[in-house]
Formats: C-alpha cells, sequence, structure tokens
C-alpha cells in the first residue's frame, strides 16, 4: 500500500479485527491438512493473535480509526473542501479528548475485545508486572481493563493526539 493511501489503512485494520474469529476459523481448518508445510505455517499463524494484549491491541487502534476514516476520506477525495476538513478534524480532536478522559468508553472496548477473546479461546489476562522495567509498558494496576487502558488506550491516545 501506498503511504498516502490512508483510507486502504483504515479498511484493512477495520476488516482485520471484525474477521478476526473466521481468520482463526480458516487457519484451524488449514492447520488439520496433512501437508506438513501447511500445518506448521498455519499452526504459527493462528497461534500468533490468539493472546489477550495483541487482541486489546487491535480493538483500541481500530476505534480511534473508526473516527479519523471520514476525516481520510474528505482529505483523499477529488474535491477537498478545506474548510469542512478543518471543522471535522476538530471534531475528532475533541471526540479524543473526551473518550481519553472518559473510562466508561474504554470499557466498552474492552468489552468487545474481551468478547472476541472468548470467541477465540482465549484467557483475559495481564502480563506479569516486574518493579523494574525497561523495556515496555509497567504500569501497576489491579484489574487487566486498567493495566491496558493505562499500558495501551491512553499512549495511543496521546500519540494520535500530539
Amino acid at each position: 500500500l501506498c503511504k498516502t493511501r490512508w483510507i486502504e489503512l483504515h479498511d484493512s485494520l477495520l476488516k482485520f479485527c471484525t474477521e478476526l474469529r473466521t481468520i482463526i476459523r480458516a487457519l484451524k481448518i488449514i492447520s488439520r491438512r496433512d501437508d506438513k508445510d501447511s500445518f506448521s505455517k498455519a499452526n504459527n499463524l493462528k497461534a500468533a493473535p490468539c493472546n489477550c494484549e495483541l487482541v486489546v491491541s487491535l480493538f483500541s487502534p481500530c476505534d480511534i480509526l473508526s473516527l479519523t476514516l471520514p476525516v481520510s476520506k474528505q482529505l483523499q477525495g477529488i474535491q477537498i473542501d478545506f474548510q469542512s476538513a478543518r471543522l471535522m478534524i476538530t471534531d475528532v480532536i475533541s471526540v479524543l479528548k473526551t473518550r481519553r478522559t472518559n473510562f466508561d468508553h474504554f470499557d466498552g472496548i474492552f468489552a468487545s475485545a474481551c468478547e472476541h477473546m472468548k470467541g477465540l479461546h482465549v484467557p483475559v489476562v495481564q502480563p506479569r508486572v516486574s518493579k523494574r522495567q525497561a523495556n515496555r509498558a509497567n504500569p501497576a494496576a489491579t484489574p487487566p481493563a486498567e493495566y491496558y487502558r493505562r499500558a495501551i488506550y491512553l499512549p495511543l491516545h496521546s500519540s494520535t493526539l500530539s
């Protein structure tokens, strides 16, 4: 994909999130074949998206991309109306700022991710938290939802807003 074709990037991630169960189901079917090459590749691909951190990491940007998709379509259209695009961007920024402080919104995203994980038989767990960590997010949080809000959702929002 061309780096300037944002709409295709939006669509590909949104479709991947919605079709994750179907993809895993197809990989399970392929892994039952007698062909050793197909079996090993399908098993490796099937295991990769079946962890809690990845599923939450997919659903968080999908939430943001669902907001920015109309702006991307507006900016990549043939007739660009800069005034309406600027207003749309301002609206998206205000919604993102509101969602950053509204923890109920993330709870809905996390519930949706948990529903998908349940269908994939993925346990809802948080990574082990150590006292001293340098190479990954390590917020002290008791429930998994709070951990993923601090480790994934809030940094993603900060990055998007900056």
